[in-house]
């Protein structure tokens, strides 16, 4: 007989373990399984060549197909995105919240929004940081001179290290994790249970289970429902969302060495179209980006540069294709309107910079060189290709978007899926929309609202 476990959770991101809180506080009967391998955040310096190998899928570089290309960075390790994100905290924007409850009938608000938020806040140790490294100073500085909103992100932080799903849980909760176990496909049994099919040390191995929770992630969860409906080998599931960035190096002209972790300052005038932000600026990742533009000789100056990114938010939607015995294709189109907000952005970026004292830019785009004043920079962003940037995301979402018309794909406002009964989403494919920020602060409290549905509905006290 195969093992039985009441509740399976496949996947450790954030969503996924705040299922796995909840199910632990109220001693619940459940298992993680967690494809990727275990490591602490003192393990592993972050942003290093060691961290891109450990800890992201395919170390870091992945990309979509479309009319651009799209690079993505995906977590792969126990604990997911958590372990390599910036540890910046976003609720779900208030604009949002209306809309959101709007649109799959719900009132999050009455629901418990309030006491979700606390609950995760207080797990995570959200903290405000009100210390600005230079990078972070340079584009306060421009804000302020233009009279723009420029906001200090709180944090995961807990002395002086950065929280993630692994330090405030999985650390003490080892009896209820397996790591190594790559979920391939589930059915449904006579008894109304999953059998659920994985892969573990090279051989496949059957657990059974009352309640599954998809939990691996925007494009691995339409994976493993994609490989569970058979004769679909070109199966497909629309509605993948992302936050398309295009990132600009500055130069000041002077030392802004402090730069060891990615600032938490965001300029927010123009949200939820788009932000402005910095990146993490580390000798290598200067060098990386010099590099791309054939500029690698300005390396010597690395310690007068700091990166930053123009991030639009968008509702257009991609594709992840099934094909047999390979990783999926993942379509994305970026419309002219899209491409028309990045523009904008991106000039507004170079504004911003050149305020805040740089003394000259370069976009992160084909053909383009250092920009030494605002209107030369501005003159060739106007008449920018959408094929010559080089775009990058780290923000995946949506793709079994909640209360979407998805088919058999398809799953309802709490999270459960039409086509199957006691089958569950707990990441962030399930969001309704984009989230206009960060996701996994949104995802993290809207993950705890479904799961305290869940329990609730079992006559749970919670």
């Amino acid at each position: 007989m195969n093992e039985f476990v009441e509740h399976l959770i496949v996947g450790s991101g954030p969503g996924a373990t705040v299922y796995a809180k909840n199910f632990s506080n109220l001693k619940l009967d459940y298992l993680v399984f967690e494809k990727s391998r275990f490591y602490l955040q003192a393990d592993i310096v972050p942003y290093s060549d060691v961290d891109l190998k450990l800890r992201y899928k395919n170390q870091g570089v992945t990309a979509s197909v479309g009319n651009v290309i799209i690079n993505y960075a995906e977590g792969s390790s126990v604990g997911g995105g958590s372990e390599v994100n910036s540890g910046l905290y976003h609720r779900i924007p208030k604009i949002l919240v209306e809309y959101w409850s709007k649109l799959l009938g719900r009132d999050l608000v009455e629901e418990g929004l309030n006491e979700s938020e606390k609950f995760i806040e207080t797990w995570l140790n959200v903290t405000p940081v009100d210390e600005l490294n230079k990078l972070a100073e340079r584009l306060v500085i421009g804000s302020r001179r233009l009279g723009w909103d420029c906001i200090s992100v709180p944090r995961w932080i807990k002395g002086g290290v950065k929280q993630s799903m692994v330090e405030i849980f999985y650390r003490d909760n080892l009896a209820n994790l397996r790591f190594g176990c790559d979920v391939v496909n589930f059915k449904k049994t006579k008894e109304d249970l999953f059998l659920v099919s994985y892969m573990h040390e090279g051989q496949l191995k059957y657990i059974r289970c009352k309640y599954l929770f998809l939990g691996a992630g925007s494009i691995s969860s339409p994976m493993i429902l994609q490989n569970s409906y058979r004769g679909r080998l070109f199966s497909k599931v629309d509605g993948l969302m992302m936050h398309p960035s295009v990132k600009i190096i500055a130069d000041f002209g002077e030392s802004i060495l402090e730069r060891e972790e990615v600032p938490n300052v965001q300029v927010k005038e123009f949200s939820p179209e788009f932000s402005l932000g910095c990146s993490i600026s580390t000798e290598p990742y200067v060098g990386l980006f010099l590099s791309s533009m054939g500029k690698l000789n300005d390396l010597d100056y690395f310690d007068r540069m700091g990166i930053y990114y123009a991030m639009i938010s968008t509702n257009t939607m991609g594709s992840i294709i099934r094909l047999p015995y390979t990783d999926p294709i993942v379509r994305y189109d970026l419309s002219e309107d899209d491409f028309g907000v990045m523009r904008r952005a991106l000039i507004k970026l170079g504004m911003v910079l050149f305020e805040g004292g740089a003394k000259r830019i370069m976009l992160g785009a084909k053909g383009t060189d250092w920009h030494e004043s605002f209107e030369e920079f501005e003159s060739n962003v106007s008449k920018l290709r959408m094929s010559s940037c080089d775009f990058m995301t780290i923000h995946l979402f949506g793709s079994l978007g909640l209360s979407r018309d998805s088919g058999d794909f398809g799953f309802n406002a709490f999270g459960e899926s039409r086509a199957f009964s006691n089958l569950y989403v707990c990441d962030s494919s399930m969001l309704p929309t984009s989230p206009t920020v960060n996701p996994q602060g949104p995802l993290m409290v809207l993950a705890d609202l479904n799961c305290k549905f869940f329990l609730r509905n079992r006559n749970y006290v919670v």
